[in-house]
């Protein structure tokens, strides 16, 4: 083990490996090159392996912002005519495949099976059974070790093919050993994983006159007095670049895909909106009512087929999403009457003058709220109350005497009451 990972192939880096301890040859090892834009990691599938029985190693690769991966089991099956070795290969193999849970990923498995796939057997059955128990299938290769009295196909590539519908395999003559080489493409979907979320400076109306006031106090002595242009450029950077950290740090913010998107027009929205516009500058010029029934009638089309672009996109934007219920909020949301963001000047009527400076305005209330206190005090101590006068109902013929009453007089009057709710004397119930 210790010299296998002491090899060094030119450009490339040991992944994963299995080495036997007391026996020479077999064993597995996975290579990666260098430089790829891609993050393997050892799956440690290589404590499963038995020596002499079934020898694995595998790797997962991932790729920077992509959610998908790839397996990879490297394996090694040591010839042998013994069912009982072979049933306890097979069980290896099978926990290695149940651990890289491949039902929901993609996994190609390679490696010197000793099982020939160009002639029937027992063996041969089983292994494509276990196969079929992962979703997965064995790709029909040509002989991949031939003898002088020989020819077999006992190297190996599979594949789960429902992930993994397009793979291609050659075998190429490479003059190691007895055995051929195989280079395998897998081609697959990789979908790639947009952001939601970016660091950037946020830079508004309050970070803009932070920064300026910030390279106003700058003396700017050390770029002035700089031996030579690159150091002076280097200071004039540095003062830049604090200023900014003080002023308009790096914040991490949440991107917002709620934009309302674009519906293009065809020809015949561009045809309906000339007609339009057409009709209602020869009603500005004209001023005539068979001008403005005739705009308004152009205007209701036109109106009318700009609703219909937007339900089709709408449309097609829930049948295209893969999450139709989001989908369906998300033009929702959408379609909501955006709040009305401008700012609105604020107006106060004092002593009769209409003022709306905003200094005097908040001069104006924290001096009404700080005194309001102390009148109210004085105004209580001096017997001037607020007196609320309560108007008595209209009643022609108010109630003197209240005579007692009965069962069936109340039912009487319950009876002739009318099921709709109505305001009494009081104005409330």
């Amino acid at each position: 083990m210790e010299k296998l990972a002491n090899t060094c192939l030119l450009n490339y880096t040991l992944a994963a490996s299995f080495s036997r301890e007391h026996n020479l040859k077999g064993g597995v090892a996975i290579f990666y090159a260098n430089g790829l834009d891609i993050e393997v990691e050892n799956l440690n599938v290589d404590s499963l392996s038995v020596p002499l029985v079934c020898e694995i190693a595998a790797v997962k690769i991932s790729w920077s912002g992509r959610k998908e991966h790839l397996h990879i089991l490297g394996t090694y099956l040591p010839p042998s005519n013994s069912l009982e070795k072979t049933s306890e290969a097979f069980e290896v193999l099978s926990s290695a495949l149940e651990s890289l849970s491949v039902k929901n990923s993609p996994v190609v498995l390679v490696g010197d099976i000793n099982i020939d796939g160009l002639k029937s057997s027992r063996q041969k059955s089983e292994f494509n059974e276990l196969l079929a128990e992962y979703d997965m299938a064995r790709i029909l290769l040509p002989p991949t070790r031939i003898t002088a009295t020989s020819s077999t196909s006992i190297d190996t590539v599979c594949s789960n093919l429902r992930l993994i519908p397009d793979i291609n395999v050659q075998v190429l003559k490479t003059g190691i050993s007895d055995h051929t080489g195989q280079l395998s493409e897998v081609n697959f979907k990789v979908a790639t994983v947009n952001p939601t979320s970016s660091v950037r400076r946020h830079l508004n109306t309050e970070n803009s006159s932070n920064l300026k006031a910030h390279l106003s106090c700058e003396a700017w002595d050390t770029v002035y007095e700089a031996c030579d242009l690159e150091s002076s450029y280097n200071s004039f950077i540095g003062i830049i670049a604090t200023a900014l950290d003080a002023t308009c740090p790096l914040k991490k913010s949440r991107d917002r895909n709620g934009k309302r998107k674009f519906h293009s027009y065809d020809k015949e929205t561009r045809r309906l909106k000339t007609q339009f516009l057409d009709a209602q500058e020869a009603y500005v010029l004209s001023g005539s009512q068979v001008d403005k029934r005739h705009t308004s009638d152009l205007k209701k089309l036109y109106d009318m087929k700009l609703k219909q672009l937007r339900k089709d996109a709408n449309a097609k934007l829930i049948q295209e999403a893969e999450n139709k219920s989001q989908a369906i909020w998300k033009s929702i949301n959408l379609e909501r009457t955006q709040k009305d963001s401008g700012h609105k000047t604020q107006r106060l009527r004092i002593d009769g003058t209409v003022v709306t400076e905003s200094e005097a305005l908040a001069n104006h209330f924290n001096e009404y709220f700080s005194t309001i206190a102390d009148k109210t005090l004085n105004e209580k101590q001096t017997g001037h109350l607020y007196k609320v006068h309560v108007q008595p109902p209209d009643v022609e013929f108010p109630l003197t005497v209240l005579s007692p009453t009965n069962v069936k007089e109340m039912s009487e009057i319950i009876r002739q009451l009318k099921p709709k709710r109505s305001a009494g004397l009081d104005e409330i119930s």
